[in-house]
């Protein structure tokens, strides 16, 4: 158990979310972003995955050899604090990106500057408590699926090349599932307690549901 909550914790990392996000909305309506299917929004996916994992995380990794970081865990509180840092302004810079860029539509500003911002919250609350930012991750995540879910009113998303309709709360249910899986990973790690986890989860929402309240 102890194995595969180390592989759930590295597959859903926080810094992958935005990753898993466009992900999600290409599949859900790739017609937004100007493509007819999510097999041709790879581009658009790499390029988020090198800007949003990549690049913060071969900061963090740069840290690590110059001693600011004792691991690129970082499962000491004070190891998070200048990647927190670090990483909010990556995502900032990513944000004013994306809405300079007519390729990302309104939803994909919405999900970047909710990340931002609830990355900047758990960065605050990291000085007083150990908050999970697998949570806050996860809790973003749901957090833009439910948005996208009353922003589209979509009943179904169409897949493959049979154009297999898929309803859509179906997915709701893969992402509840999904939450559950990494939150349980980091308690079972023990690298938590379950108040870490629900202040981070609670942070990721909030600061999804922010960004809907300023941008939509």
């Amino acid at each position: 158990m102890t194995y595969f909550a180390k592989f759930i914790s590295y597959l859903f990392h926080p810094l992958t979310m935005l990753t898993y996000i466009i992900a999600i909305l290409l599949l859900i309506n790739p017609y937004m972003f100007g493509k007819s299917d999510i097999s041709q929004g790879w581009w658009l996916i790499l390029q988020v995955f090198l800007t949003t994992f990549a690049m913060p995380a071969f900061a963090v990794l740069m840290m690590k050899n110059l001693g600011l970081v004792s691991s690129i865990e970082m499962e000491e509180r004070t190891d998070r604090i200048i990647p927190y840092i670090t990483t909010g302004l990556f995502y900032l810079w990513v944000f004013m990106s994306v809405r300079k860029n007519n390729t990302f539509p309104q939803i994909y500003s919405v999900a970047v500057l909710g990340a931002t911002i609830g990355l900047f919250l758990a960065f605050f609350f990291n000085n007083f408590t150990k908050v999970s930012a697998h949570a806050t991750g996860v809790g973003g995540l749901l957090g833009i699926m439910l948005i996208s879910m009353r922003w589209f009113s979509y009943s179904y998303f169409y897949f493959g090349a049979t154009r297999m309709a898929i309803p859509v709360y179906w997915l709701l249910m893969g992402v509840l599932l999904l939450t559950g899986l990494v939150c349980t990973a980091r308690l079972l790690l023990k690298v938590h307690e379950p108040k870490d986890i629900l202040q981070g989860f609670i942070l990721g929402l909030v600061g999804m549901w922010a960004a809907a309240w300023f941008l939509i």
